[in-house]
């Protein structure tokens, strides 16, 4: 697993008051282990964390990617 990216653990709030930096995809597949592509397969089906559309990029918040990973879980 990569190093912990740095951000606040808050859910609330956007990222930019929580002084978060957003994750992209390539961030996103180093935390969780799979390919690029299956972060976007994910994101095309519905099955992914959510995420947030910058221009043409995906970047996501590290709190909600918790909340999701936590909810696979069940």
């Amino acid at each position: 697993m990569p190093t912990k990216i740095s951000g606040s653990a808050s859910t609330t709030g956007n990222p930019e008051e929580r002084g978060t930096r957003l994750w992209t995809a390539s961030d996103l597949a180093r935390y969780l282990g799979v390919p690029v592509n299956t972060i976007y397969k994910w994101r095309s089906t519905g099955d992914g964390p959510p995420a947030y559309r910058v221009g043409r990029y995906l970047r996501f918040d590290s709190a909600q990617v918790a909340d999701w990973l936590e909810k696979q879980r069940s």
